[in-house]
Order: C-alpha cells, then structure tokens, then sequence
C-alpha cells in the first residue's frame, strides 16, 4: 500500500509542477484520476488475471461485452448505449494500470460513467482479496 501510495504522490508532483494536474476523483483509496475528459485511471496492486476477472465480471453485471482481448487487456463494453473501454495494463507482476474510458452513443464523454465502473471494478478487487 505504501508503494501505491509513493508513485501516486511523485505522479501528482510531477503532474503539477509540468502544469498539468489531472482532476482527482473522490474515491478514497481506489486511488483514481481523471486523464482526460472521459477517462478514470489508476495504478492497483493486484496481478493482472485478479483484475481482468474483476474486469470481466463488473462489465457482464453492468452492460453487454462487444470485444475482448486478453492478451491486449482491452474490454469494450455497451452500459446503457454508452460505449466503455476498459484497458489493463501490466506494470509490475503485481502492479496494473486499470483504465476506464466511457463515451456517450453522440461520443460525448461520460467520466461519472467511466468513474462508476472504476469503483466497481476495485471493490470487486477488494472483495477477491
């Protein structure tokens, strides 16, 4: 906890003082942050098959899957008509990137939609654990 912690403190130093500081979304230690306007990402310390079932299981609860690839770790998912991406990326063996993006069927963003599928997809982490 305390590595996820440090490389999110030298992120959020090297984000402000580039100019750059990303918005922080309220989600306590899922430890999220908007990259862009469409867009949640986060660092979690699980191995990378931990969160593409999370992954797996939050995207069938919540909406249709229309693509996956597991050896790409990317899932599109249909909420709602809403178009979400979901990448993972390996970092460490046990270290990912979780990365949500949602976009409304006019391609609007929607990052309330890609910042509850986020949280979801941690708990369900935390829930394995």
């Amino acid at each position: 906890m305390k590595n996820i912690f440090s490389v999110l403190v030298v992120l959020f130093l090297c984000l402000s003082i580039s100019g750059c500081l990303p918005l922080f979304i309220g989600v306590g230690a899922l430890g999220g942050y908007a990259v862009s306007k469409d867009t949640i990402q986060g660092e979690v310390a699980q191995d990378v098959g931990t969160v593409w079932g999370a992954a797996i299981k939050v995207s069938e609860i919540t909406g249709i899957i229309r693509a996956e690839d597991r050896t790409k770790g990317t899932l599109a998912v249909e909420v709602d008509r809403n178009n979400v991406n979901i990448r993972i990326e390996e970092l460490t063996k046990n270290t990912v990137r979780l990365r949500v993006s949602a976009r409304t069927k006019y391609l609007l963003p929607n990052i309330d939609l890609a910042q509850k599928i986020y949280i979801k997809i941690n708990k369900e982490i935390s829930a394995i654990k």
